[in-house]
């Protein structure tokens, strides 16, 4: 399941559309094929790198979940799922990421008293880096932001959505406990789906969300963008594993 998400990262890629398209155009000898594949080619480049577009399809794949203000009691836990950072061991720093917002959301949640402990759910998620847990990462970095080490708790074994549900159920063990789970907007829906199938009960405080009001200016209706192709990868990588989750019955 790990090397067949990889797999899908890769297929799903927008801008590998294009360039096979674009490609094929190029290298066929027959006139009616290369025009259709070339005009195709450019008219899915326009879509993928339309803003508006983009923000559309986001709204209505987001989800929403608790508000900060509605929480009157604290919970138990704040499950924080990883993706945030990668780690340059060459310098011994962390580079954080756009989803870094998870974990910077949980730490004010846990100072103004909304999560009495936080747990960080990711381990080793990337090909090249296996032996490198980014639960141990984090913990250790938000140590020395003042947290005690005893209100952090780190799952370091898993490699994807379904692994952060299985493994957190199992490192925490109380179906009795009020629990937080905190990630992204768009990785949201599959990730509740998920942890509900473990039998963890959660409820979703989202972050980090791509789609925003509606905004009907010339340059977000009309002019590429190379931040709207990058929004259409994550946006399509979910939908994907969303697909691919409920196909293996892990959702």
């Amino acid at each position: 399941m790990f090397f067949l998400s990889r797999l899908l990262d890769f297929l799903t890629t927008p801008i590998i559309w294009v360039f096979v398209l674009f490609l094929y155009g190029l290298i066929t000898h027959i006139p009616s094929r290369k025009k259709i594949f070339l005009i195709t080619t450019f008219v899915l480049l326009y879509l993928f790198s339309n803003t508006f577009l983009l923000n559309e399809c986001m709204r209505a794949w987001e989800t929403s979940g608790v508000r900060k203000g509605a929480i009157k009691e604290p919970y138990d836990y704040g499950i924080v799922l990883g993706g945030m950072i990668t780690y340059d061991s060459e310098t011994d720093k962390i580079q954080f990421v756009r989803s870094v917002n998870r974990v910077m959301q949980a730490l004010e949640l846990y100072k103004e008293g909304k999560i009495k402990k936080i747990v960080i759910s990711s381990g080793a998620g990337s090909l090249k880096n296996r032996n490198t847990s980014e639960a141990a990462i984090i913990k250790k970095y938000i140590e020395k932001l003042g947290i005690p080490t005893q209100d952090i708790i780190a799952e370091n074994a898993s490699r994807n959505t379904y692994e952060n549900a299985v493994f957190t159920n199992k490192l925490l063990g109380n179906k009795k406990s009020r629990n937080l789970l905190i990630t992204s907007s768009y990785h949201m829906r599959r990730s509740l789906a998920c942890f509900k199938k473990t039998g963890l009960v959660v409820d979703s405080f989202v972050v980090d969300r791509y789609a925003v009001s509606r905004k009907f200016y010339p340059d977000v209706l009309f002019l590429p963008s190379a931040k709207a192709l990058e929004g259409w990868n994550v946006l399509l990588h979910e939908i994907m594993g969303f697909v691919v989750y409920r196909v293996m019955g892990y959702c």
